[in-house]
């Protein structure tokens, strides 16, 4: 058995092994993905306490001699999920499974799709995360969406012909008493929208995203959503329809129950993305994450531990 952590744990990424799943790690699979139906539970990363949150987020590195010198430079955060798929860009689902006492470095679920065309879609739907823990950024689902080749998402100005991070639709999920190390995580989801080349230089893959300049916030204000085409795209599960309208990205009838957020961020926090729809979410009892929210809701199998002497945050 392996021996707890007690500093994060950085890889060299020219290695591939910046971002890695515990249970499934796919990079580049040139085809469509569906995650249906299963169970998740206590599957945990092995660091001490929260006290490696903080180090994250400060972007502290090792200090332990390295056992690994062959690997090369170590100057990026493994980023460790159960379920990661990065440079994807066909169908994703991930529907109907339960995420119960699981904890990940971002979130448990990491995701990071290369440009939606107008035909392919990323469906969350009906699923159930309770008590799971994150270090950093998110708790539960870390989704990075790209736009197209050869456009500046930060500059581009929104019209129907130019529509990006779109194609996303998260539906029926019930988010529950789900929490993180109170000086970083962040809440149950992010949602962040990067140019298609975009590469981090932040240890932890961090983006700092910048307010619009003019002449962008009138150019989006002036916009007419009515004029946009609904480009739908039905997929039926179980007794349940979902519409998917991909030329925008869609958070519908989500639950969100006695989740713990912090570092200044949202319980869903999104970032650069140009056309978010939000439609009939219940948010009841969520709160700020702190030690206590630690203690309350970690598990035997310790979710997430709280160190001996770790001061409240």
């Amino acid at each position: 058995m392996k021996n707890d952590l007690t500093e994060p744990f950085w890889v060299n990424p020219d290695l591939g092994m910046q971002y890695t799943g515990s249970i499934l790690d796919l990079d580049g699979l040139q085809g469509p993905i569906t995650i249906e139906g299963n169970t998740f539970t206590g599957n945990t990363l092995k660091y001490q306490n929260c006290d490696i949150g903080r180090k994250m987020n400060l972007n502290t590195a090792p200090t332990a001699p390295d056992d690994y010198p062959s690997y090369g430079t170590k100057s990026r955060l493994q980023i460790k999920s159960l379920i990661s798929v990065v440079n994807h860009d066909y169908d994703f689902r991930l529907i109907g499974n339960t995420f119960t006492y699981n904890s990940g470095t971002k979130g448990i679920v990491y995701l990071d799709m290369n440009h939606r065309e107008t035909n392919v879609r990323t469906l969350i739907a009906q699923n159930t995360f309770t008590g799971n823990a994150g270090y950093l950024d998110s708790s539960v689902i870390h989704l990075r969406a790209r736009g197209p080749s050869g456009t500046d998402v930060n500059s581009a100005g929104p019209n129907s012909d130019n529509l990006f991070c779109a194609g996303y639709h998260i539906q029926g999920n019930v988010f529950t008493n789900n929490f993180g190390c109170s000086s970083s995580v962040g809440g149950v989801i992010k949602f962040e929208c990067l140019n298609s080349d975009a590469v981090s230089t932040d240890p932890a893959d961090r983006f700092t995203f910048a307010s619009l300049t003019t002449p962008l916030p009138e150019q989006y204000m002036a916009v007419d959503q009515s004029t946009y085409v609904t480009t739908l795209k039905t997929v039926l599960w179980s007794t349940f329809t979902y519409d998917m309208d991909l030329v925008k990205a869609t958070f519908k009838s989500n639950t969100y129950t006695e989740n713990y957020v912090s570092n200044g961020k949202g319980l869903v926090d999104i970032s650069g993305v140009p056309r978010i729809f939000i439609e009939s979410e219940i948010f009841n009892s969520n709160g700020d994450a702190c030690k206590e929210a630690i203690v309350k809701y970690g598990v035997p199998n310790a979710v997430m531990a709280v160190g001996i002497g770790e001061t409240a945050m």
